[in-house]
């Protein structure tokens, strides 16, 4: 039972991570931990009805671009157990803007 317990808690530090608000010199500084800034991208919503020059000048240049409508952030490792891909930021767009964000493991 001791086991049990002893690997749940260390389960849990090693998938923890703390959020962290957008902060546009964070995200362009470190690349590698800009995981803990997509939770709050995807949820305020920021980027919603902007076209690709804006979330360009709000994200940075270091996108891939996939079509007209769809373009991609790397996040970097999430931590977790089993991470063996970085995640990234989908941004989808319909007529020249953004209509949803998503973020998901390579």
């Amino acid at each position: 039972m001791v086991y049990i317990g002893i690997i749940t808690v260390w389960i849990s530090m090693a998938c923890h991570y703390t959020s962290r608000e957008f902060d546009e010199a964070g995200w362009n500084t470190n690349v590698y931990e800009r995981y803990r800034m997509s939770r709050d991208i995807i949820s305020s919503e920021m980027l919603i009805g902007k076209t690709l020059e804006e979330v360009i000048e709000i994200l940075g240049e270091d996108v891939s671009i996939d079509g007209e409508e769809h373009v991609v952030y790397y996040l970097g490792f999430v931590p977790s157990i089993l991470a063996i891909d970085p995640d990234v930021l989908d941004i989808y767009f319909r007529n020249g803007q953004v209509t949803r964000v998503e973020q998901h493991r390579t």
